[in-house]
């Protein structure tokens, strides 16, 4: 079961008031931590090319391409899990940026300041410890929460998608704006 629960803003504010900070107020992951003075590596987890589970590809209207997931770490220790779903022709229009990607994130190099780059809203949500979402987020954390936290939006560049789902981990410290 992949595991996507859609939660509102409110009921992710009355759960867990610090990780909801982080979720609905950040457009800048990386930004907003190196802002918070940590000092933050980017842990590529891999990158495979695979079909999509069903919800994913409904949302990108693709069944297959690239998937890249990621840890921002601080000291070894997961702060945050990303996702990111790339179609077969989004990746292919792309080819060249997303080869060059390396260890590096990918708002830094293709999302973040670009004129033909268009986020749509975030949908905030949970999963549980029972779902295949939940096991691709937590394969590096030594002790798992039994729920996750987190938000997806869709971006397009210049009309293609891709997806981006982000996790945030009961390690991260007190937001402050």
């Amino acid at each position: 079961m992949y595991g996507w629960k859609s939660a509102s803003q409110d009921a992710l504010t009355a759960g867990c008031p610090n990780l909801a900070h982080w979720i609905v107020n950040v457009n800048h992951l990386k930004k907003a931590l190196l802002l918070h003075g940590l000092d933050v590596e980017f842990c590529l987890l891999g990158e495979t090319e695979s079909g999509f589970p069903e919800e994913e590809a409904a949302i990108v209207h693709a069944s297959q391409g690239l998937i890249r997931q990621m840890y921002y770490k601080e000291e070894g220790v997961p702060l945050t899990y990303g996702r990111t779903i790339i179609p077969e022709p989004t990746y292919q229009a792309f080819k060249a940026e997303f080869q060059s990607l390396g260890n590096r994130s990918i708002g830094e190099i293709l999302l973040h300041d670009k004129d033909q780059v268009v986020r749509k809203p975030f949908e905030f949500g949970l999963v549980d410890a029972d779902c295949d979402l939940y096991q691709f987020a937590v394969q590096g954390v030594k002790t798992p929460p039994d729920q996750l936290l987190g938000r997806r939006s869709q971006f397009l560049i210049n009309d293609y998608p891709l997806l981006i789902i982000e996790f945030f981990f009961t390690t991260l410290p007190i937001f402050s704006c």
